[in-house]
């Protein structure tokens, strides 16, 4: 029997984390030396060890918080090229071909395809236009 097995059959409800703290502090002698320690240095190294846990798990924390900041900056970057070479190719398609839309684009539903009709031949006098802006900032 292994000792993470003696460990787990010993106690049940540990988590793994801890079973595995404490077999490696049994194997480099970190027991032995606290217990070699009196009660007062003991509590003392023990706390010390404690708060710098603490501290390194925090450092920890918000370094893969920022890990995580930065690739989803990297990935809305990487979808807004994306979408704005897809908007260029298909505005230099618009450009270079004639009011025929509906045979280079067939897949537009029919309310857009008399839009973009209308919009290419001039003919939007009188309508409301709308654009829409992206702030790389906001992501909106």
């Amino acid at each position: 029997m292994g000792m993470f097995s003696a460990a787990k059959n010993k106690a049940p409800n540990a988590t793994l984390n801890y079973l595995s703290s404490k077999i490696r502090a049994q194997r480099n002698g970190v027991v032995d030396y606290l217990d070699s320690l009196d009660q007062e240095k003991r509590n003392k190294v023990i706390q010390i060890s404690r708060t710098t846990g603490r501290k390194q798990r925090q450092a920890s924390r918000i370094r893969s918080l920022q890990i995580r900041e930065d690739i989803s900056q990297r990935i809305a970057l990487k979808r807004e090229k994306t979408a704005t070479a897809e908007r260029n190719k298909i505005e230099k398609l618009l450009r270079s071909t004639s009011l025929d839309i509906a045979r280079e684009f067939p897949s537009l539903a029919d309310n857009i395809h008399s839009d973009l009709v209308d919009t290419l031949g001039g003919k939007v006098v009188g309508r409301d236009l709308g654009h829409v802006w992206y702030s790389r900032d906001s992501k909106k």
